[in-house]
């Protein structure tokens, strides 16, 4: 697969995922935190079951991509609040 491919794919599975998080945040009720640890856990499944498809066998050699994908992802969204703090307010 080329990395052209496995963006669009993130893109359309991203896109599914947060319409699907909106409705449980929203109409069932589902915490934040409980929302953000079950998806922690299915990544943490799926990611050892490709990687056991792959021939990897060590849980913690498999999850780190994925760990370091959530670190990098995290420091991103909080640089994002932290601009959005310092923007000043329109001028009245």
């Amino acid at each position: 697969m080329t990395d052209e491919q496995l963006g669009r794919q993130m893109a359309a599975a991203d896109a599914k995922l947060r319409e699907a998080v909106a409705r449980l945040l929203r109409e069932d009720g589902v915490g934040v935190l409980a929302a953000s640890l079950a998806l922690a856990g299915l990544t943490a499944e799926l990611t050892v079951d490709f990687a056991l498809s792959q021939g990897v066998g060590d849980a913690d050699a498999a999850l780190e991509p994925a760990i370091e994908f959530l670190r990098e992802q995290g420091r991103e969204r909080l640089e994002l609040h932290r601009v959005a703090v310092m923007e000043p307010k329109g001028r009245a």
